[in-house]
């Protein structure tokens, strides 16, 4: 579960401004692990 909070950050991160890096682990998760929480984060933001 912890895996995919990362993920849904890495997401947020990347296509946001939001400063959420500090949610993110120390290695990151790859950001093509982090795809499937892009919709997600579109959701979020708009």
């Amino acid at each position: 579960m912890a895996r995919a909070w990362a993920q849904a950050a890495l997401a947020l991160v990347w296509l946001t401004r939001l400063p959420l890096g500090r949610f993110l682990p120390a290695a990151p998760p790859h950001l093509a692990q982090a795809a499937w929480a892009f919709p997600l984060a579109g959701l979020v933001v708009g």
